[in-house]
C-alpha cells in the first residue's frame, strides 16, 4: 500500500473517534444542536443526568452512541438499561444493523437479546432489571427513563459496584422527575453529575407542531408532565 492510502487511513481513523463525524457520515445522520452538545458533554464528564423533553432523540442518540463505542474502543464492556424489555429489544436490532452493515468492532461474534458480542472486544448487555447487572464490571452504561421506574433509587445503589473505575461513563435520562415518586432522590442527584436539559423547544418545527396539538388535545398538565423540562 503507499504512502498517501497509509496517511488517508491513518487521518480516516483519526477522523472517526469524533462522534459527530461518524454519526454524519457512517451512520447517515444528521445531529440537532442538542444532540451535538449531549456528545460535547458527554465528552468531558463521566457521570451525565439528561432530563429531556419526549420525542428529541435521546434513544436515538444513545444508539448511535453505543455503535460509536463499538467502533473506537475495545475490551469493554457496555450495559444499556432500559425501561422495559420491549426498548431493550428496539435498541438491541438497531445496533445489530448498524454492526452488519459497517462491520464495527471487527464484526459480531455472537448475538442474542441479551447481548451483543463483538470480535474486538467489546460487549454490549441489554438489561431492564438490577438483578441481572451485578455480575458485570462496567465501562459504559447508559439508563433511560428512570423517572418512571419507582425502583430507581435502588437501582442506582445497586449498579455502583459494577463500575469499572472512575473512567466509567454514565449517562441517566428522565423526563420531568416533578411528578416522579423519586423527586428528592433526583433532586440529590442533581449534585453529583453533569445537569443537560433538553426542552421541548429544542425540537424539530415539525415536531413542535406535535407537541403544540398535543397539549391542546390533553391539556396543560399532561404537557407539564412530557414535555416542560423548566431549567
Amino acid at each position: 500500500m503507499n504512502k498517501f492510502l497509509l496517511r488517508m487511513f491513518k487521518n480516516e481513523f483519526e477522523n472517526i473517534k469524533d462522534f459527530k463525524y461518524f454519526a454524519e457520515k457512517y451512520l447517515d445522520v444528521s445531529l440537532y444542536n442538542h444532540q451535538k452538545e449531549l456528545s460535547s458533554v458527554y465528552d468531558d464528564n463521566n457521570f451525565i443526568l439528561l432530563k429531556k423533553s419526549r420525542q428529541l432523540g435521546s434513544t436515538s442518540f444513545i444508539i448511535w452512541k453505543i455503535a460509536h463505542l463499538v467502533a473506537t474502543q475495545k475490551d469493554k464492556t457496555i450495559v444499556y438499561f432500559g425501561y422495559n424489555s420491549n426498548i431493550c429489544e428496539h435498541v438491541n436490532k438497531q445496533i445489530i444493523e448498524f454492526a452488519d452493515i459497517l462491520e464495527i468492532g471487527d464484526g459480531i461474534r455472537e448475538k442474542n437479546k441479551d447481548n451483543i458480542y463483538f470480535n474486538n472486544g467489546m460487549r454490549i448487555k441489554f438489561v431492564s432489571k438490577t438483578d441481572r447487572i451485578l455480575s458485570y464490571g462496567i465501562n459504559y452504561m447508559f439508563i433511560e427513563e428512570a423517572d418512571l421506574r419507582s425502583d430507581f433509587k435502588k437501582i442506582y445503589t445497586d449498579f455502583l459496584p459494577c463500575i469499572s473505575s472512575r473512567n466509567s461513563k454514565i449517562l441517566i435520562t428522565t423526563s420531568n422527575y416533578e411528578y416522579s415518586e423519586n423527586k428528592e432522590f433526583f433532586k440529590e442527584l442533581e449534585n453529583r453529575t453533569k445537569k443537560i436539559v433538553w426542552n421541548w423547544y429544542n425540537a424539530s418545527p415539525k415536531t413542535i407542531e406535535y407537541i403544540i396539538d398535543f397539549r391542546k388535545t390533553f391539556g396543560l398538565q399532561a404537557f407539564l408532565k412530557e414535555y416542560e423540562m423548566g431549567d
